[in-house]
């Protein structure tokens, strides 16, 4: 009898294993890059720079890429990436933002040239799109929804 039961629980516990990889890595690979981007973005791990696609990049209301454009060599452009991280990820714990309160993530459009994730902000009734291109897989744009970049000017 207690042979049975064990049984059982290493079934379900296979089964809660398998729908879990399957939810989360098999059932929409774009929605898992966008969610592991975000995560790396917000832990401040700065394997993140090699998914953004910098001279496009709009974040949050600005034109990132713009400003990233106008520096003058490699090693202010390295120093900005590695500053534009940190800073998103020491922003978002300033505003004491929890990774868990993204819930709902889906495509929110698609076509042969860039594809927008979307997660909703459940704590504040806000939507996050995550925008990339396709080919190579590349992030250009993190921005609220209804929200447009503009330029930043540096001084």
């Amino acid at each position: 009898m207690l042979k049975k039961y064990k049984e059982l629980i290493i079934s379900v516990v296979i089964a809660i294993g398998l729908l879990t990889i399957y939810n989360l890595y098999i059932r929409d690979p774009d929605i898992y890059f966008a969610r592991s981007v975000f995560e790396n973005l917000v832990r401040a791990n700065q394997g993140a720079q090699d998914v953004i696609e910098w001279s496009l990049f709009k974040g949050v209301g600005f034109d990132v890429g713009a400003n990233y454009l106008r520096l003058p060599d490699e090693l202010q452009r390295k120093t900005f990436r590695k500053v534009f991280i940190t800073s998103f990820s020491e922003g978002f714990r300033k505003t004491e933002g929890k990774l868990g309160a993204f819930v709902n993530w889906r495509i929110s459009s698609k076509d042969d040239k860039t594809m927008t994730v979307a997660a909703d902000y459940k704590t504040h009734g806000k939507t996050l799109l995550f925008t990339f291109i396709r080919q190579p897989r590349k992030l250009i744009s993190v921005e609220w929804e209804g929200v447009t970049a503009q330029n930043e000017k540096t001084q």
